[in-house]
């Protein structure tokens, strides 16, 4: 018998939101693991690509160049400005949707700040390392969600998942497509299941014949492109929100349950995913940011862009 689910950005209607999730990613571990096994190379017309990172910095090295001081500059004071207009949406214009915490305008300029600092380095973490190992590539689902599954209990009572829109399956770094997965999910589910619902991928992953990775791993690379989608987000308040409805509508909306805000699909979703974006930086403290220098300093020197 097949379950009643929600829409997207609506796990309020989920009898339990993380045991969905961790449906979710196992199905997402079985779709890496079976690519790795070969099950798709007709599709794609060739095996999954096999190399190691000393590989693919020999490949990609040769083609980076230096960018100027100027164009740091530029990038710092244009995500800057569009962090701007994500702070003024989320205090006055879903001010009703907001958690209280998240209305401390000193907290949501310390946010700002931080993300500007780091926005040189943006592609880098979020791109350009990404794909730096094949065994944390593999063809994967762009937007697993619940509404893009059906989902049923086995004889045990176990959840199992079917997988719907198939538009985007292609082959990319996973851990990076996790922010299109998990970009709806209640604030509490990600504080107290985010590292659980990694881990249902990654045994899934290795139990079906992908390579054993540590979670701390996985972690970092989603992390790391977590917070470059707390500024790109906010790009899609100009480019999409505003085109669909005004400003005086969406800030008469009582909260996230209101009908209307629950009825406008577009805006529901990229509201939603700009509320969780920033209220789960802000909730992890100083977090990201120690996590981007530690990375910057580490492992992720050699991937930085450099500045002259």
């Amino acid at each position: 018998q097949i379950l009643p689910v929600c829409g997207k950005y609506q796990d309020w209607l989920l009898p339990n939101p993380a045991e969905f999730y961790c449906c979710l990613f196992r199905a997402m571990g079985r779709l890496a693991a079976w690519d790795k096994l070969g099950r798709y190379d007709a599709y794609f017309g060739e095996p999954c690509p096999v190399f190691d990172e000393e590989q693919y910095i020999a490949y990609c090295a040769p083609g980076r160049r230096d960018q100027t001081l100027r164009m740091k500059q530029i990038t710092e004071e244009a995500v800057f400005g569009v962090l701007d207009t994500g702070i003024d949406y989320l205090t006055n214009v879903v001010r009703n949707m907001m958690p209280s915490d998240m209305l401390n305008l000193v907290a949501l300029k310390r946010i700002q700040e931080e993300l500007s600092e780091m926005s040189p380095w943006f592609a880098d973490m979020s791109e350009y390392y990404q794909q730096n190992n094949c065994n944390f590539n593999a063809a994967m689902h762009q937007n697993l969600q619940a509404d893009n599954a059906f989902f049923w209990r086995d004889e045990y009572g176990d959840l199992e998942c079917g997988v719907l829109d198939w538009g985007g399956f292609t082959r990319a770094p996973f851990c990076q497509n996790f922010l299109g997965c998990l970009s709806g999910t209640d604030i509490d589910v990600m504080m107290a299941h985010e590292e659980g619902i990694v881990r249902c991928f990654r045994d899934e992953y290795h139990r079906c014949g992908g390579p054993y990775l540590e979670v701390e791993d996985m972690l970092e690379r989603y992390h790391l492109a977590f917070i470059t989608m707390v500024y790109n987000c906010c790009t899609w308040i100009e480019r999409d929100i505003y085109k669909t409805t005004k400003k005086e509508d969406i800030a008469s909306w009582s909260g996230v349950l209101d009908d209307r805000f629950q009825a406008n699909f577009r805006v529901r979703c990229r509201s939603m995913t700009v509320i969780n974006a920033w209220t789960y930086y802000h909730r992890r403290g100083s977090y990201f940011k120690d996590l981007f220098d530690k990375w910057s300093k580490g492992r992720g020197k050699r991937y930085l862009t450099t500045y002259v």
